[in-house]
């Protein structure tokens, strides 16, 4: 005993060391621990805002439909304050309540500033948030189109205390700190209260060769640790005190101490009593027992001798040695049978052993899956009634087992539809009949909130009957809405809204196989879209094709059918509609078509209609008859409306630059009296003055910014004015009364020796109308102010005309203007 107690003394006296080799790495394990969990926790939140980059690029336009998104993903994720994008333009869109000041520019955001000049994530320092009404960090990143353009910040707001609350509740040891530090060096969270000096200490410990230090100091005697966090420029510091493991083990120490008095003074008094009223006695008896020899001598006895309780004994222990001896023979011959039934047993062991491990790890891994299953599950009894669930399901159905144990199941989840709860029911009743269930439908959570789900009904069968079962219930909600808005696209046009024509075409089967008439086709077309293109930019025709269609939707009824059938060309289906009804709707949408204006150009479209009276009557003849009615119709509408349009561009070029509305007309006076010395015809002169007006008129598609800039142009932007003849030509030729003009136009800044835009025309090749006017264009250009330098005088033009005759201007009719400059011809 008192070996053993010496040897206990040993052992103990060496766990010291253990101990403190086991404090150390419980403190490196602890801040591991510590910071896997809260990587793990920032790379949930990272994936949280890469979800919503990825469904904002699936449709950048709809504000409405990434609003409802962010707000969506703020009631599942508590962790995020809010979500929101801002684009490149600042253009703000936000799951929260918050609205930003007047004149608040996002892009001045540190988190903006971040993101926006790299293509990864940024988790920020703790700042106060644009509201200052809570210390946040914000998760960001930037968002690219599929060209790679950058597109803005979606970001998220973090408050400060969800990480400092979760940095609080961690400890696995009661004297353990462990602080969260930003790379500026800044406290973020810490598990306890600390003060400042404490942090400093622990920072100027030097940590650069080894990020797991032990000191003994005065100081700082204890386990450091230095870990930095995934994601971010963050580090945890850890730190346990040694003092605190020596105090634990010197009470322990103490203790075991007063234990080992005690255990020896018991064992001294206890080793007395045994001695004088056991040992002796049985001593003697041993002695006797160590002569028995059941192998060479079954018939030995032993004397009885001694105490009567001893003599009772050996008394006792005879009559077992003739028992024994009875039993030896048939021992000896029941001695192989019984092996065999010993090895045979072992075996049986050895299988129950195996089938019982095997159904702990099978009941193991069931009960796993049902908690920690991806999809919601309840288990229900013979009588579909509740017996347990898992965690997806009080998530998806806002249930806890407390609320719906014992409720039965249908009841529970089928909502207040009858024909739901008819559905419900025959498939439970399927289910109790033994067949699986796989099938997708409406159920419904609490306070009768809608599910699109995936039901998987898996029944429970013991000794032939159904005993229960397993309801499976998979979220199929996003699934369900990105293929109702796969459908709407994929019958809809993405710029107006309108159905497209591969929609179109299906209803005109439908409509044919159904016999449908009276059925009218209306078929409308924007009047001058390709001149509004060229002279505004496509943006402003797509304007026009949205008020367009806007206009057609208010007019219509819900059950007609408006789509968009190509660039500017609109059919609307009107059903049980006849020849008469038809007219006079189309005369509805004609008088509406004049009170459409997008900015100043007029709305002008033409319309062309038939109808299908009877059965024989082909439905695309009807279309045909249709579109051969527009077309005739447009041969009157187009040049009034093409017309109309070429005011309305020149109007607004003279409003966007004054100076060209004045240079204009003086180049168009200047170029009828050079004209009229060169004695060209009527003809021809009145061709000089209007091309003198419209001379210019590409100018519509040059930026603003471009044409009023003060001192010189840069090469590209001397590029985008160089694109205006050919934008006038467009313009121009798309009106039958301006179409040779739009070739003079066209040729007016070529020059005589080839070096001329757009075509590089030399000499006679340039159009001789198109020589005059260049001549004109280039005088008033000299002689009047420009933003970029006063006006030159007369003189200066003569002689840049003569030096220039020959090389930029026509030879002859350089001269010949020059001679008239010097005879003041014109003034």
């Amino acid at each position: 005993m008192i070996s053993a107690c010496m040897i206990m003394y040993f052992q103990f006296y060496k766990t010291e060391d253990v101990f403190y080799s086991q404090a150390r790495e419980i403190s490196i394990t602890s801040s591991e621990n510590l910071n896997l969990k809260l990587s793990s926790w920032i790379s949930d939140n990272v994936n949280i805002i890469e979800n919503v980059i990825n469904f904002i690029k699936y449709d950048i336009s709809n504000e409405e439909f990434i609003k409802s998104e962010f707000k969506s993903k703020l009631k599942n994720n508590t962790d995020f304050l809010s979500i929101y994008y801002c684009s490149s333009d600042n253009k703000f869109i936000t799951g929260s309540d918050w609205i930003p000041p007047e004149g608040f520019d996002f892009r001045d955001r540190l988190w903006y500033v971040q993101a926006s000049s790299q293509d990864d994530f940024v988790i920020t320092n703790p700042f106060t948030n644009a509201s200052e009404n809570a210390k946040i960090i914000t998760i960001a990143k930037s968002v690219f189109d599929n060209k790679g353009e950058f597109l803005g910040v979606v970001a998220g707001d973090i408050d400060i205390r969800t990480i400092s609350d979760y940095i609080m509740s961690y400890s696995n040891i009661d004297e353990g700190e462990f602080f969260l530090i930003d790379s500026n060096g800044s406290l973020i969270a810490a598990n306890r209260d600390v003060s400042i000096e404490r942090i400093s200490s622990i920072e100027n410990i030097d940590f650069n060769k080894n990020s797991k230090i032990e000191l003994d100091s005065k100081e700082n005697s204890g386990f450091y640790t230095k870990i930095n966090v995934k994601h971010t420029n963050w580090h945890i510091l850890g730190y346990i005190p040694r003092e605190a493991y020596k105090n634990i083990f010197y009470s322990l120490k103490l203790n075991a101490y007063v234990l080992f008095a005690i255990i020896i003074i018991f064992f001294v008094i206890i080793l007395y009593y045994h001695n004088k009223n056991v040992v002796k006695p049985l001593i003697n008896l041993t002695n006797s027992i160590g002569e028995i020899n059941m192998e060479n001598n079954l018939g030995y006895r032993i004397d009885a001798k001694g105490d009567a309780d001893f003599v009772k004994l050996v008394d006792k222990i005879n009559n077992l040695l003739y028992e024994i001896e009875d039993h030896s023979n048939q021992i000896v011959q029941d001695r192989d049978e019984i092996h065999a039934l010993n090895e045979e047993m072992e075996a049986t062991i050895e299988q129950l052993v195996a089938t019982e491990q095997e159904a702990i790890a099978q009941k193991m891994n069931f009960e796993s899956l049902f908690k920690y299953s991806l999809d919601a599950i309840v288990f229900f009894d013979n009588e579909h009634k509740v017996v347990d669930i898992n965690k997806e399901f009080k998530r998806l159905f806002e249930y806890s087992i407390d609320d719906i144990r014992g409720v039965e199941l249908d009841s529970l989840i089928s909502g207040t539809s009858a024909e739901k709860k008819i559905e419900t029911k025959d498939l439970t009743k399927s289910l109790f009949s033994g067949n699986d269930i796989d099938f997708e439908s409406v159920r419904y959570g609490k306070n009768n909130k809608p599910l699109d789900v995936q039901i998987k009904g898996v029944p429970i069968i013991s000794d032939g009957y159904v005993i229960g079962g397993f309801g499976i219930y998979s979220d199929i909600s996003k699934r369900k809405e990105k293929e109702k808005l796969l459908t709407y696209m994929g019958n809809h046009d993405h710029l107006t809204g309108a159905y497209n024509r591969k929609y179109f075409e299906e209803c005109i089967k439908d409509l044919e196989s159904k016999d449908a008439y009276p059925l009218s086709i209306v078929l409308a077309d924007i009047n001058g879209l390709r001149l509004i293109n060229d002279a505004f930019g496509t943006e402003m025709g797509d304007e026009l094709l949205k008020a367009t269609f806007d206009m057609f939707k208010n007019s219509v009824y819900n059950d007609h059918v408006v789509a968009r059938l190509s660039g500017d060309e609109f059919a609307i289906i009107l059903e049980n509609t006849d020849s008469s009804g038809t007219e006079n709707f189309v005369k509805l949408l004609s008088n509406n078509s004049k009170n459409i204006k997008v900015d100043d150009i007029d709305l002008s479209v033409s319309f062309g209609w038939a109808t299908k009276d009877s059965k024989e009557v082909e439905i695309n003849s009807i279309i045909k008859d249709a579109e051969d009615y527009l077309y005739k119709l447009k041969l009157i509408d187009s040049p009034n409306a093409r017309g109309n349009a070429i005011n309305t561009i020149i109007d607004t070029l003279h409003e966007k630059n004054k100076r060209e509305e004045q240079h204009s007309k003086r180049v168009s006076d200047l170029s009828y009296k050079f004209g009229k010395f060169l004695s060209l015809p009527e003809r021809e002169l009145k061709i000089l003055k209007t091309m003198g007006l419209l001379h210019d008129v590409g100018k519509i598609g040059i930026d603003e910014m471009i044409l009023n800039k003060e001192g010189f142009l840069t090469e590209k932007e001397f590029g985008e004015i160089r694109k205006h003849p050919e934008i006038g030509y467009r313009i121009l030729s798309s009106v039958n009364e301006l179409s040779e003009i739009a070739d003079y136009v066209l040729a007016h800044h070529e020059r005589w020796d080839g070096k001329g835009y757009p075509r590089g025309l030399v000499a006679s090749e340039i159009p001789y109308l198109s020589r005059i006017i260049s001549i004109i264009d280039s005088y008033d250009a000299m002689t009047s102010d420009r933003a970029y330098r006063k006006a030159q005088s007369k003189d200066f033009a003569v002689k840049e005309f003569i030096n220039n005759a020959g090389s930029q201007f026509d030879p002859e009719l350089s001269i010949k203007f020059s001679d008239l400059l010097k005879k003041d011809f014109f003034e």
